[in-house]
């Protein structure tokens, strides 16, 4: 059996993944329609695939904090399910049945806790899916541009 992780753990690591890493390559989408010809193409194709690669390891560690996330939300309601829930009635002096169990989870304290982690763990790992295939395109635009014979080396400049 293999044992949960402290939901500090997957706080801790969604804090690592640092977007300001992209913030460079992100502004230079920007200007791709504007500073880009044939003489510039190469390095900015160079800038698009560096963006591409640090984004997918910022993309897997997201992902993985996701799924983190999503094993904590499962094992919360499991917990809050089994456990918390008698207690609570208990308290109010009302029998426990599944259907007032099931709606428990939804009140405790540690699944709501959890289902927060898990949705910003979605949606970091949602931008950073978008940027990977913003750059690729972004990559595949300046490829075209330097690929275009109707230019010559000095346009643009």
């Amino acid at each position: 059996m293999t044992s949960l992780v402290p939901l500090q753990d997957i706080e801790a690591r969604l804090d690592s993944i640092d977007l300001s890493r992209l913030a460079l390559y992100v502004s230079k989408l920007k200007t791709i329609d504007e500073a880009t010809n044939k003489s510039l193409a190469p390095a900015m194709m160079r800038d698009f695939i560096v963006a591409q690669d640090i984004t997918s390891v910022l993309l897997a560690r997201a992902v993985q904090a996701e799924m983190m996330a999503k094993n904590y939300v499962e094992t919360a309601e499991a917990i809050a399910f089994l456990d918390r829930s008698d207690d609570y009635f208990k308290a109010r002096n009302q029998k426990p049945t599944a259907d007032l169990r099931k709606a428990y989870v939804t009140l405790d304290p540690d699944v709501v806790v959890a289902k927060d982690t898990l949705a910003r763990a979605t949606a970091v790992a949602v931008l950073l899916k978008n940027r990977v295939y913003e750059f690729k395109s972004a990559y595949e635009a300046v490829k075209q541009i330097y690929k275009d014979t109707q230019q010559t080396p000095w346009e643009g400049m």
